[in-house]
């Protein structure tokens, strides 16, 4: 038997989640991660304003910030134990990416590349009519990667790739599932498990990412996300090859149309990029 609520208990019920999911907080970098960049940061800032102090010590700002620092031979030895600092974590760093990428199979899709300020660029040129067409993209463009929010996980795709060794591949990371993997819960943890539905999910994944977009990755998703009225854009992404099996991203969408309008249509080598507005 189920009952509905009368409209004032409904919109308290309301109230109190909203307030709930308002008080979560998600967690895009782990606390040896907030430690190492952290480390990063002040000891880049501290080698860099020492070093700028004793190299224009004779300015009125040179000359303050030594005094500060207690004089030009503690300025001197803060200067080398921030440059010792800096190159330890470094070293770190690089092993820790290292171990993430080779070891753990971290994907890296999402990290800014060189490619991306050449997209960048070319981009520039087509929209002042010195190119006549827009950049080859990769899966992701730089304007995909800037806007990245939050994403949205099928527990399937969660399964399949592994947990992805615990580096998804943005964050912070939704997954929808039924039953929550246990040995995932722990603080610090880079997902957040959703039981309560996709709706639930993309409210909790709309918080965390703020004004940035929320990615839904997974064709099972999609589809609930689409059936729902919840989705925005589709992006895809067409090559050259056909699949035998495996789950159809347009499938179990109920028998009402849904208009889609076009907004991008880019052919590139191999692979052809659609993007679609659902109309509303």
């Amino acid at each position: 038997m189920t009952e509905a609520l009368p409209s004032a208990q409904k919109k308290e019920g309301e109230e109190k989640q909203g307030e709930h999911a308002l008080s979560k907080s998600y967690t895009r970098f782990n606390i040896s991660e907030r430690i190492e960049h952290a480390v990063l940061l002040v000891s880049f800032t501290i080698l860099g304003i020492t070093g700028l102090a004793q190299k224009f010590a004779d300015s009125l700002a040179g000359g303050f910030t030594l005094q500060l620092f207690g004089g030009i031979q503690n300025s001197r030895s803060i200067h080398h134990v921030a440059a010792y600092v800096l190159i330890a974590v470094s070293i770190y760093h690089i092993m820790a990416v290292s171990y993430r990428v080779i070891v753990m199979r971290a994907t890296l899709s999402m990290l800014p590349l060189p490619s991306d300020f050449v997209h960048l660029y070319q981009d520039i040129l087509f929209y002042i009519g010195k190119r006549k067409r827009k950049a080859y993209y990769g899966r992701y463009n730089y304007a995909e990667k800037a806007e990245y929010g939050a994403g949205v996980w099928g527990r399937r795709t969660f399964d399949i790739a592994r947990a992805w060794g615990g580096h998804p591949p943005g964050r912070p990371c939704f997954i929808v599932t039924h039953n929550v993997p246990q040995e995932w819960l722990y603080e610090g943890s880079p997902f957040t498990f959703v039981t309560e539905g996709v709706e639930s999910a993309i409210r909790q994944a709309k918080q965390a990412a703020g004004e940035k977009d929320v990615v839904v990755c997974t064709a099972s998703v999609l589809q609930q996300c689409l059936s729902a009225g919840l989705m925005d854009e589709i992006h895809i992404d067409v090559a050259p090859i056909l699949l035998g099996s495996g789950v159809r991203l347009f499938d179990h969408l109920g028998v009402a149309p849904i208009g889609l309008e076009s907004i991008r249509a880019i052919q590139a080598p191999g692979v052809t990029h659609l993007g679609y507005r659902v109309v509303k």
